[in-house]
């Protein structure tokens, strides 16, 4: 067992409220799930009895750390315990597994949301209730939650109250809000010691101007690429932004980022990745800096600066966990050193400063310059980064340490690779609201933040439920002046109408009060701004309003007769309150009318005429193409057909010479071999003349063959691409279809 769970350990377990502080990493864990798990085992607590113990925990991850040392512990315990710590899709599922768990692991605004809105859930039999990083759950950023959530537990006396913390509160107004027993035990195991981190730890701190601190860590990572390492900034924007950055210039080693605008899921993620890894680089806010145990941590960077020494005590802690070791950097401004030396002595830290050799730094001003040009993202998210990292040190309570002043905003703007610096008007408005609150004070600080935090939802809200509000009353007025008006036509049921206005305008009044009453919010005082508007806004509607009755007046006529009556029964009908004026004013609108009429007749006459010359010059145009079409078809065929002819006629004309030659050759022969003259010219002019018969009769096959191919292969080609020819005809059959 360590130091703080042999002095706590007995004096939780004889019932006793216990106050304990030890230096982080010394098992503070075990020395109140163990307590708990064995006053419950005690009471014999079951199923049936509801909640018997709780632990709130100021992080989510807190929480899920401290979940799995109670499932570890509890194992052999037959209690159901629950981890409450946010997420809208979960919420339901927990609502009806909450009312029956024993122990409850919770962050407070969880634990207060089930509390409100979670039927049978019941912690008025609560036999133990915990706090760890007591000091951060009652300071000011949980002071609401807390003290609506300990409306819902039992008196002090009723129940044992065990708060532990390596940075432990003293301040009897605190001790107070949790109605303690009449003699709590207070436990600081270390309060002795000489320092007030571990002793295994090796802490430095080097001093380096705001535009160069980028370079610095860059430098750092590439020369510990083997290591874990934990790098903590000052806001969410600022983790967002490294990450992205260095992850786009790839430093060769993991790297992981952790803050509060993560979802639930990915944190958890995260949270375990980081764990199982030998080396990787974690950048985080402040949520990893209070009771995360990160096994085989083997430095701590803190690249802006902590807002006290407690803070710093607990970022430390993150490493040298137990009787492990562990190293720490620090950079600080040439503002900040002097006033956080003199605050980390009084906390008895002891820090050493190192000096860093220019030559073994890399400047990355050109890389982060490319990277947010290249990157619309990461432009928006340095814009971001920037103005975080300036509001976070205007919201400091220090301001000896803290001076925004004195930093050089064009050089840090330059470093996250801006092309310029961006507006800084609200730092004005921060300082206007922080000497209201306070002047600098914890008070001040707490309260400027909070009404930053709230007041851009709530005022968004306000505005949509006044605007939701005015057009209610704008549309009651119409109903009012449109039920006046029907009064008025009647006559007699005016009276009646007007009491019936003003019972339901009542009962509507009536109604909007009781809504407001139970909606959440309710204004409770118009101001006389608020009246102004309303004045303007009703005389505006009471204007249009009368106009347009002025107007629908003017326009009163008798609808057109039926259809079979003649025009001239068409009166106007006079009413007694019609002057003269208003008939012939009247009149000379009908008059008007009745001529727009005459031209509009005539316009749509003679655009029908215009149509119809259109029509018939367009038929013209078609009827002369199409005839323009057969002609060119009738001469292309009659050219094909005397092509025709001949070639086949200069086919036969060569068939017949080489017939010939070859009879002029076999003549030789005979004469040779002494034929008779006589007989072999009588045979050849008989062969001659059969000669020129058969090729005439070969002549016309081949003539009506060679038609007959032509329409073959114009069937054959129908597959193929069209000609121009059949283009032409396809044309000329479309057009007389359309005809």
């Amino acid at each position: 067992m360590t130091d703080i769970q042999l002095a706590a350990v007995p004096h939780a377990l004889a019932g006793r409220d216990v106050l304990g502080a030890a230096k982080t990493g010394s098992g503070k864990t075990l020395a109140f799930v163990v307590p708990l798990l064995e006053k419950l085992y005690r009471e014999g607590w079951s199923l049936s009895d509801g909640l018997g113990a709780l632990i709130i925990t100021p992080t989510r991850e807190l929480a899920l750390q401290i979940f799995e040392v109670l499932r570890l512990v509890g194992k052999g315990h037959m209690f159901s315990a629950a981890l409450l710590t946010g997420g809208k899709k979960e919420f339901r599922e927990e609502q009806r597994r909450v009312p029956r768990m024993n122990i409850i692991v919770a962050t407070p605004g969880r634990l207060l949301q089930h509390l409100e809105e979670t039927p049978g859930f019941d912690a008025s039999q609560l036999q133990v209730l915990v706090l760890d990083e007591a000091d951060r759950i009652l300071d000011m950023g949980f002071s609401a939650q807390l003290n609506a959530i300990l409306d819902y537990l039992p008196q002090g006396g009723d129940r044992q109250t065990l708060l532990f913390s390596a940075t432990q509160t003293k301040s009897v107004k605190d001790l107070a809000r949790l109605s303690l027993g009449e003699a709590p035990q207070y436990v600081g195991v270390h309060d002795k010691s000489e320092h007030a981190t571990p002793d295994q730890l090796v802490q430095n701190y080097v001093v380096s101007p705001l535009e160069e601190k980028l370079d610095m860590l860059w430098s750092f990572l590439k020369s510990h690429m083997k290591h874990k390492v934990v790098v903590f900034l000052s806001s969410c924007s600022q983790v967002r932004y490294v990450y992205e950055c260095f992850r786009c210039m790839q430093p060769g080693v993991p790297l992981l980022a952790l803050h509060g605008k993560i979802k639930q899921a990915r944190r958890t993620h995260i949270y375990f990745d980081f764990v199982r890894r030998p080396a990787a680089v974690l950048f985080a806010t402040d949520i990893a800096a209070r009771g995360l145990d990160f096994p085989a941590c083997d430095w701590v960077v803190q690249v802006d600066a902590p807002e006290d020494a407690a803070m710093y005590i607990h970022r430390v802690g993150r490493t040298a966990r137990y009787q492990s070791g562990g190293r720490s950097l620090l950079f600080l401004c040439p503002s900040e050193e002097e006033g956080m030396l003199r605050r980390l002595e009084m906390a008895n830290v002891p820090i050493k400063r190192l000096t860093i050799n220019p030559s073994k730094t890399t400047s990355v001003k050109q890389k982060t310059a490319a990277v947010v040009a290249s990157n619309m993202e990461c432009k928006r998210l340095a814009s971001k980064a920037f103005s975080s990292y300036l509001r976070s040190v205007a919201l400091m309570p220090h301001k000896d340490i803290f001076n925004v002043s004195k930093l050089d905003l064009d050089a840090y703007a330059d470093s996250l690779g801006l092309p310029k610096c961006p507006s800084t008007k609200f730092l004005k408005l921060l300082k206007e609201e922080e000497g209201k609150e306070g002047g600098g004070g914890e008070g001040g600080r707490e309260g400027v933040r909070a009404k930053k935090n709230k007041s851009r939802a709530l005022e968004r809200l306000k505005e949509k439920i006044k605007m939701e509000r005015a057009e209610k009353a704008g549309g009651k007025r119409k109903e009012e002046e449109k039920g006046g008006r029907k009064g008025g036509r009647k006559g007699g049921s005016e009276s009646e109408s007007e009491e019936d206005g003003s019972s339901s305008d009542k009962e509507g009044s009536e109604d909007e009060e009781e809504e407001d009453e139970g909606g959440l919010l309710r204004v409770k005082q118009k101001h006389a701004w608020d009246q102004e508007k309303e004045e303007e806004q009703d005389a505006a509607v009471a204007a249009a309003l009368a106009e347009k009755a002025a107007k629908k007046k003017l326009k009163e006529k008798m609808k057109l007769p039926p259809v079979g009556k003649p025009v001239g029964q068409n009166k106007k009908i006079v009413f007694a309150s019609d002057s003269e004026e208003e008939d012939e004013e009247e009149k000379e609108e009908e008059e008007v009318k009745e001529e727009q009429q005459v031209e509009k007749q005539e316009e749509e006459e003679g655009g029908e005429e215009e149509g119809r010359e259109d029509m018939l010059t367009l038929k013209a145009k078609n009827e002369a193409y199409v005839q323009a079409v057969q002609r060119r078809l009738q001469a292309s065929r009659g050219e094909d057909r005397a092509a025709e002819r001949v070639r086949v006629r200069e086919k036969h004309k060569k068939k017949r010479l080489r017939d010939k030659g070859e009879r002029d050759d076999e003549d030789e022969d005979e004469m040779e071999g002494g034929a008779v003259l006589g007989s072999y010219e009588e045979e050849e002019s008989e062969e001659e003349s059969e000669g020129e018969e058969e090729s005439e009769d070969e002549e016309e096959k081949d003539i009506e063959e060679g038609e007959e191919d032509e329409v073959v292969q114009q069937k054959v080609k129908r597959s193929k691409p069209l000609s121009l020819q059949e283009q032409e005809e396809a044309v000329l059959r479309s057009l007389r279809g359309g005809a």
